[in-house]
């Protein structure tokens, strides 16, 4: 291309970019649409817009700065706790439990699917203990502990037991 293509080339590409800069403003003023804004424009409005952000921003920030200066007239005291009482009556040490008996469930094992419990226990009315594991199995054991076997099975774990 010649020297004067390329000047009419620049004067046409100038007076589209003008033409477009004309349209973008009257679609503005009128309203119809923010997306053919020119890039210059774009900035600027986005500079406005941060710039009320910010004023607004400190504005707030301004208002609510005086709950972290302002004097409050709390005196905070230590509390210290009464001694313990003592453990007397119903409270006091004993060694009760120490002859309870594990029940055995048939589930020794820990391979999967085995599970693992008891979840609650309750009682029937021939003194049968009834208990559900976390993998859904309803246990049945004999009124002393023993003779274990599925009663149930819900596929879930069973959350609470009432017979």
């Amino acid at each position: 291309m010649d020297q004067p293509g390329i000047r009419q080339l620049v004067v046409e590409l100038k007076a589209r970019w003008k033409q477009r800069a004309a349209n973008a403003k009257t679609q503005i003023l009128l309203g119809l649409t923010a997306y053919t804004l020119l890039p210059r424009e774009q900035s600027r409005t986005m500079s406005n817009r941060k710039r009320v952000f910010l004023l607004v921003a400190a504005l707030i920030a301004f208002r609510h700065s005086h709950l972290l200066l302002w004097p409050v007239p709390i005196s905070p005291q230590a509390w210290t706790p009464p001694p313990a009482p003592p453990l007397t009556a119903q409270y006091h040490q004993n060694s009760l439990l120490s002859t309870t008996e594990r029940l055995s469930l048939g589930t020794e094992t820990p391979s999967p699917g085995a599970g693992f419990g008891p979840e609650d226990v309750a009682l029937d009315a021939e003194g049968r203990i009834y208990t559900g594991l976390d993998d859904g199995r309803i246990m049945r054991l004999q009124a002393d502990g023993t003779k274990p076997e599925a009663f149930s099975n819900t596929a879930r774990p069973a959350a609470g037991t009432r017979v």
